[in-house]
């Protein structure tokens, strides 16, 4: 039912001689076995055995591990938050919480590159769950990290059609920017959305509220600009 990726299984099961030979071969003790389920009904199978309460902590076990390897691919990366997040609320430490939304950030970046919307908008949903529980978001650096989430939730909302859902954070990303720059991030993407939509002048509107922020004023109209 179990299929090893690879020959170092040899060794698991290969008594004093296969201890002995992977001695030899691996002095630091470095053994890593993977295995995979023969088909995904004999996976699902053993998922339906282990305890609903038990669950959880599978999955944070899971994630953690995942996260101590030295692995960083994309696959690697969708994976271990796919297991954290069905135990998000075992994670409670807030070091480890601002660790695991930092990857939720790069992962929705990421999603979000593929055109995968919804799954930009989960991974950054999950990271700010786990600044909330956790109070990370009150550490240092996290407040941009806070913020750099609930962007990349507002533009999947956008990218997915989401208008309406857009706007209310869109709206909120403008009260909440402690910055020029940011405030300037936060107009440009909800003047995509408004050109989307066909709302010009909202789009113009907010545009020109964003540059007064740097000092720039624009006339109202051509006369105006050119008295």
């Amino acid at each position: 039912l179990l299929i090893p990726q690879s020959e170092q299984y040899r060794f698991l099961y290969g008594g004093v001689a296969g201890e002995a030979e992977l001695a030899r071969l691996m002095p630091d003790g470095g053994l890593q076995v993977a295995f995979r389920f023969l088909h995904d009904r004999v996976q699902q199978a053993a998922y339906r055995l282990i305890k609903e309460e038990d669950r959880q902590a599978l999955h944070a076990r899971i994630g953690r591990l995942m996260l101590a390897q030295p692995e960083r691919t994309d696959k690697w990366l969708f994976e271990s938050l796919d297991h954290l997040s069905l135990a998000a609320d075992l994670l409670q430490e807030p070091a480890e919480c601002l660790a695991v939304a930092q990857l939720c950030h790069t992962a929705s970046r990421r999603a979000k590159s593929a055109a995968a919307h919804t799954a930009g908008a989960k991974y950054a949903e999950l990271g700010l769950k786990l600044l909330a529980a956790a109070g990370a978001a009150e550490a240092s650096g996290a407040r941009a990290l806070d913020f750099d989430l609930q962007l990349l939730l507002a533009e999947s909302a956008h990218a997915s059609g989401h208008y309406e859902q857009a706007e209310v954070r869109f709206s909120a990303l403008l009260q909440q920017a402690s910055s020029n720059v940011e405030h300037g991030r936060a107009t440009l993407a909800c003047m995509a959305m408004y050109n989307t939509m066909g709302r010009k002048h909202d789009s113009l509107r907010i545009g020109k509220q964003c540059l007064s922020r740097f000092g720039i004023t624009l006339a109202e109209t051509p006369e105006a600009a050119r008295a």
